[in-house]
């Protein structure tokens, strides 16, 4: 018998990240342009203005990049929800968070099933000769649901 969950990470965490990387991206910038003094790093590296101004002007593009990673996390989450299947012999789920392309992996081949706890936030991963799959509890439906999954799936795995 077939088990289906939906999975979305949700998008007002994504708004979140894109502000945040966006503010400071933008913040290093402004830092780069009107940067006139050295800087010195941990009492142990003294920069140049130059020097100062090259390593804002990194940390600005760093976060620019992150900023359109969000971008893409909030593109691929507006397509819908993907839906985690337990069939059977195998689990159909999403690779990545930011991809929607789908592994199904028998149980045979699952070597460990790791649940863990981030703070509030919960994740449980998933290794096997297949690939390894990261499922974050925010991205089912309610906490409830997300420990039904991980009952449901220890059940398959386990036999």
């Amino acid at each position: 018998m077939s088990v289906k969950f939906e999975y979305q990470i949700p998008l007002w965490r994504s708004f979140l990240g894109v502000a945040f990387c966006f503010a400071f991206a933008i913040g290093m910038g402004y830092f780069a342009h009107v940067n006139e003094k050295g800087l010195r790093l941990f009492r142990l590296f003294t920069l140049t203005s130059g020097e100062a101004s090259t390593l804002y002007w990194g940390f600005a593009g760093t976060l620019a990049l992150a900023t359109i990673l969000f971008f893409i996390l909030i593109a691929r989450s507006m397509k819908g929800p993907v839906a985690i299947s337990l069939e059977e012999t195998f689990l159909v789920a999403p690779s990545a968070a930011i991809r929607s392309e789908l592994l199904s992996i028998p149980y045979s081949s699952i070597k460990q099933v790791l649940a863990q706890q981030f703070g509030k936030q919960a994740m449980v991963t998933i290794n096997s000769a297949v690939g390894q799959v990261r499922l974050m509890e925010m991205g089912f439906r309610s906490p409830q649901e997300y420990a039904k999954f991980k009952q449901a799936l220890a059940d398959r795995v386990n036999g």
